[in-house]
């Protein structure tokens, strides 16, 4: 178990049982509507179930498919910020069932229209064919309204940030290479200490406004994949507490 009060762990599959004595873990298996995809229901459970939940604590979001919990956590920030966004996928495409369906690949997409504090996003891990596929999906005024906030950057420590806004950091694991973890997506190629070096570049340059961490592998993974991830996770904590 990791120190007390050291983190928000957001649990729906029950992957982080061992850390229940935690002031901050919430069980939220029982939620219905939230695996994926979010309807508006859970989306209203799930909003008031956050609010406990310190900003200044980085949060553990269980999978990859709660991705979508960063927009409830940014909604709280109440001065403009900056998003960076470290993830194998761009997650700003519509929902195919709907547009207005919030869900793990669309979250971005839905913080970018709705939020006016959040001044551009910065992918690490996409590359320009995902975003240019995932954009393709949203109608082609918005698209060209929405685009100049986007900028994809080299997974390396050459960032340069777009502004000196504060930085909300949400790390989706799948960035990583599955010789580091194996995950419930499909995955990039980047070193756990890659990560964490990067993170420390973009952290010596930018105040910090929250951060958030998801793509922990399956339930069922076997014991070999849960010890890298909670390894990984024990890093990202060594990290975020000196931001």
């Amino acid at each position: 178990m990791i120190g007390q009060a050291s983190a928000c762990w957001l649990d729906f599959t029950g992957i982080y049982r061992e850390q229940k004595s935690e002031q901050y873990y919430m069980d939220l298996g029982t939620v219905r509507g939230t695996c994926g995809y979010c309807d508006e229901t859970a989306a209203a459970v799930l909003r008031q179930r956050l609010l406990p939940c310190p900003l200044r604590l980085p949060a553990f979001l269980d999978n990859g498919n709660y991705h979508y919990l960063s927009l409830f956590r940014m909604e709280q920030l109440t001065e403009p910020f900056q998003l960076l966004l470290f993830d194998h996928h761009p997650d700003c495409m519509p929902a195919a069932l709907s547009p207005s369906l919030l869900s793990c690949g669309s979250w971005v997409y839905h913080a970018l229209r709705s939020m006016p504090l959040l001044s551009s996003v910065t992918m690490f891990g996409p590359n320009a064919a995902q975003l240019e596929e995932a954009v393709s999906y949203i109608p082609e005024q918005e698209r060209r309204d929405l685009m100049p906030r986007i900028r994809l950057a080299a997974a390396d420590t050459s960032f340069l940030p777009a502004s000196s806004l504060p930085a909300f950091y949400s790390i989706d694991k799948d960035i990583l290479s599955a010789d580091e973890l194996k995950t419930n997506w499909d995955q990039g190629d980047l070193s756990a200490d890659g990560l964490l070096q990067l993170l420390t570049a973009c952290r010596t340059q930018l105040p910090t406004a929250g951060c958030d961490i998801c793509g922990e592998p399956e339930p069922d993974a076997d014991t070999a994949d849960m010890e890298k991830s909670r390894g990984i996770n024990r890093r990202l904590l060594e990290w975020s507490a000196l931001v």
